[in-house]
């Protein structure tokens, strides 16, 4: 031959060696498009590999070669095809309760892969509990998808949950990690990027689209910004998530601890494994694991192009309000500033909330804020058909206890480096665009603490009411922070 051919390479390898650079179907369907395949038909997974029975990669070998050497406009356009396609690999961490025995979640997120405007992506499910998720086969099998399947269903029951005094066991949430590196290793050759999520999170439509956009810059490691319960997480109870002047109607990926999450970042998977990246290798950041922040801290830090896909909001970190909303529930933000199972807040039942109030009644009030809409590229979510949307929201009467999510969150995640919003962007990322990025710009106020640091979060109409507090509260958290840091740099 004058010149590679990836599709007759691929087959090449598959029937000499069995080993595939590109799912069998795929190539199939490029070289022979007229043939169908079943779903699940002659396709088979083990151990993280595809294999295809070689009737039909004779068959697709057969085709090939009948066609070498007369060049034409529609071989050109499927090699330019083959070049051109870029494969994404989900490894969805899941347990349980995102099944037909909790929310469902679970196929909510599968299929929101499924509408996708980019369908070269494979997803591969990890059971991170010790517990059966009994309805997971029937859940994959209704699906018939064969990018879809189960890469492991079930962690051993040694592994301990919970420790003394029922917190999280030590060790717990990094041994979970060491699993999902383990299945990031097993998505197959050749593919470009991996995100790695958990099962009740969301996708909207255009994400794989967004992605690809993206990566046409060289970018490494992309951030996506995404609806969550921690959107502005130092405001006032429930006001913290109105709509208003300046504020994003989702929260911004800024790659750094509480400003990103697991499932909202695409990394660059050749590079990820050969420098051999591992989530179970980082420390945690307090009594919460935190490896999504510090993967992306130590990815932006070892020199890996970064870029944000701004603009949208193509990503749902669950539960969240505007979800909650779009399923008629009510947000609740009376236990927001914890590390337990409402840190954040968590969405109520209509019947749950009523229940709540009516135990709480000279304690708890129920009141009624607007979202900002969902940007129109967020198509996919539910969200999306409304320009405004109505939370109810349930938050503490006594006003003494609006700054608990400060003293909260501000200790832990709002001290941020005053470079960040210095004009003038740091070299290899977009992140640090004080256009896009300041506090300032995004609705946010500083207070300006001894150690030369900035508390942002609060939002401007609730300035008056936050000063004071702010200021004494940077000073408190000035060594923890530091601390942070000194961690981060690993």
């Amino acid at each position: 031959r004058s010149a590679p051919n990836p599709k007759i390479d691929h087959i090449i390898g598959h029937v000499l060696s069995g080993r595939n650079v590109l799912p069998p179907i795929d190539a199939l369907r490029m070289a022979v498009p007229s043939v169908r395949l079943p779903p699940g038909g002659p396709v088979v997974r083990r151990r993280g590999h595809w294999r295809q029975a070689c009737p039909w990669a004779l068959l697709c070998l057969l085709c090939l070669l009948s066609a070498e050497g007369q060049p034409s406009p529609k071989a050109s356009s499927l090699a330019e095809r083959a070049v051109a396609s870029w494969s994404v690999c989900f490894v969805v961490r899941t347990y349980w309760r995102h099944g037909a025995h909790g929310d469902n979640s679970l196929e909510r997120l599968l299929r929101s892969l499924q509408a996708q405007g980019h369908a070269d992506w494979e997803a591969l499910l990890v059971v991170v509990d010790s517990m059966t998720f009994p309805d997971l086969p029937h859940l994959v099998r209704g699906l018939r998808d064969d990018r879809i399947w189960v890469f492991a269903d079930l962690v051993g029951r040694e592994l301990a949950a919970r420790g003394e005094g029922g917190g999280w066991a030590d060790g717990y949430h990094r041994s979970l990690y060491g699993v999902t590196d383990e299945a990031v290793r097993g998505c197959r050759p050749g593919t470009a990027w991996v995100v790695v999520t958990n099962g009740d999170n969301e996708y909207g439509a255009g994400f794989l689209e967004a992605l690809g956009r993206e990566a046409t810059s060289g970018a490494e490691l992309v951030g996506f910004d995404f609806f969550s319960r921690y959107y502005n997480p130092t405001g006032i109870p429930c006001d913290r998530f109105s709509k208003g002047e300046g504020r994003p109607p989702c929260k911004e990926n800024l790659l750094k601890f509480c400003h990103t999450d697991l499932g909202a970042n695409a990394m660059s998977w050749t590079r990820l494994v050969e420098e051999d990246r591992r989530f179970s290798a980082l420390g945690s950041s307090g009594p919460a694991a935190g490896q999504d922040a510090l993967m992306a801290e130590l990815l932006k830090k070892s020199g890996w192009r970064t870029r944000r896909a701004a603009g949208m909001c193509l990503f749902s970190h669950r539960p969240n309000p505007q979800d909650c909303s779009s399923r008629s529930g009510v947000w609740d933000d009376t236990g927001a500033p914890n590390f337990g199972d409402t840190c954040g807040g968590a969405c109520l039942t209509a019947d749950q909330a009523r229940e709540k109030l009516a135990a709480n009644e000279h304690f708890i009030e129920n009141v009624t804020i607007t979202l900002a809409a969902a940007p129109a590229r967020m198509s996919q979510h539910p969200v999306s058909d409304r320009k405004d949307m109505l939370l109810a929201c349930l938050r503490w009467k006594d006003r003494g206890r609006d700054f608990e999510l400060a003293r909260f969150f501000g200790s832990q995640c709002e001290m941020i480096p005053t470079e960040t919003v210095a004009p003038g962007a740091t070299s290899n990322s977009a992140y640090y665009n004080p256009i896009e990025d300041s506090a300032a710009q995004n609705g946010y106020i500083g207070v300006k603490g001894n150690d030369g640091r900035v508390c942002a979060g609060a939002d401007k109409e609730s300035e008056k009411r936050l000063g004071e507090q702010l200021s004494v509260h940077v000073q408190d958290s000035a060594d923890s922070l530091k601390d942070e840091d000194e961690h981060s740099e690993l």
